[in-house]
């Protein structure tokens, strides 16, 4: 329980640090570059995140497409 106690005031402390630092030494302008930054990180994980779950539909439908043409030779003697 020690250890969690630590583990929680040091990420507090971090975490005030961050937001110190965010707000006194960054300028306007890094600012707006640090949230661009964000923004980029954001929306390139989302496109990811869709092209995947395309490739893993496209994959189940492949599976189905298989087995359904497996039962169809099995069917046949083959």
């Amino acid at each position: 329980m020690k250890s969690f106690g630590a583990l929680l005031c040091s990420a507090t402390v971090v975490g005030l640090a961050g937001v110190a630092a965010y707000k006194l030494l960054l300028t306007d302008e890094a600012r707006a570059a640090l949230s661009r930054s964000v923004r980029e990180v954001r929306d390139s994980v989302h496109t990811i995140n869709e092209s995947l779950g395309e490739q893993q539909n496209n994959e189940k439908e492949a599976l189905d497409n298989k087995r359904r043409t497996s039962e169809m030779w099995r069917a046949l003697g083959y």
